[in-house]
This record gives C-alpha cells, structure tokens and sequence, in this order.
C-alpha cells in the first residue's frame, strides 16, 4: 500500500489556507477545497484512502477505517517512541546480530559492531528505511524490543490511534498496522 500520494494529499489541502490567518469551518475557503474535490479524477490506487482537511474533515475516503499492515511507516512511530523516552540521543549503540532482520531477510549497510549514537540510528531508521538501526533502537530501550513495542502501542492509544497495532521497531512484522484514519 503506497500512502505517499495520500499523506502528500493531506498536506496540500491543509496549507491551502492564507499563512497569515487560520480559516474557520464556514469560511468560504474551507468550503470551496470541499467542493472543488472529484474523487472520480484521484485515480488513487490504494486499497485505503483518507484525504482530510486540516480541521480533519473527511474531503475523500476508501476503507479509512480499515487497518493494513503499515510496514515501514511503523518507524515513524519508533522516533516518537524514542525521542518522548529522553533517553539520551548522543549515547552509542552498538549493532549486533540480534539486529538482523529474519523475517524477510533484508540486507543493511550497517554492520555488526558499527557504533552510532541513538540519534544517528533514528535518523538512518527514518531518512534510508535502515531495518538494524531500528531493530537496535528497540533492543536498546529499557526493557528491550518487548517493553519498546509496549511503549509504541501504548503511544498509538495514547494518539487516539485506536485502529493501530505495533509488533516490531522496523516494520517488518506484517502484525504492524494502522488504518488511514489513524495515519492522517
């Protein structure tokens, strides 16, 4: 499932407003973005969709409410986890074989025994999708990778994401999903 289009969706119709004053709901503007939509011309091809404004009004929706499995999305969830832990971005973590992936057996630059601080392996997990670094995140939390997927899920619950469930840091385990409403 490519949510790309649907998050970039959701961002251009939230900034359609002038910077210099924030629209109500009956502003003529806001009312405009909902009738200037036709969905038929969207020739989106995800099996879910939610289009929102940005008072989250729902402009378009297909199964937004459904969870599907998020894969790589999930380590936007593992930064959040992360950086509301306070633990400290500048301690290094080590990358070990306990951070390989066997479930889909995906290759990494990142080396057993490469040392990086946690921010470094927030940003490689974030910016290059690197599985080992968010694998090392969670088994270097408090607690371990168990106490880690804890924390994500009690994270989702905690963001209303009531159609979310986490199962690994990096997204590799198909138990990782969410459904669009919850994404936007």
């Amino acid at each position: 499932m490519n949510l790309i289009p649907i998050l970039l969706s959701m961002a251009l119709l939230s900034g359609s407003a002038a910077a210099t004053e924030k629209p109500t709901l009956d502003d003529p503007r806001v009312l405009r973005v909902w009738e200037q939509l036709e969905p038929a011309k969207l020739r989106l091809k995800s099996k879910g969709v939610l289009i929102a404004d940005q008072f989250g009004n729902r402009l378009y929706e297909k199964q937004a409410d459904k969870p599907r499995p998020i894969a790589s999305l999930t380590k936007l969830m593992t930064a959040m986890v992360i950086l509301d832990s306070q633990l400290p971005l500048d301690e290094t973590i080590t990358i070990t074989k306990a951070d390989r992936d066997l479930l889909k057996l995906t290759g990494s630059r990142l080396e057993y025994g490469a040392r990086l601080t946690r921010r470094e392996a927030v940003l490689l997990a974030l910016m290059s999708s690197e599985n080992r670094a968010a694998a090392a995140l969670g088994r270097t939390y408090p607690g371990g990778t168990e106490a880690f997927v804890r924390a994500m899920n009690d994270k989702a619950r905690e963001l209303h994401m009531h159609d979310s469930k986490f199962a690994d840091p990096a997204g590799l385990d198909a138990d990782n999903m969410a459904s669009p409403a919850d994404l936007a």
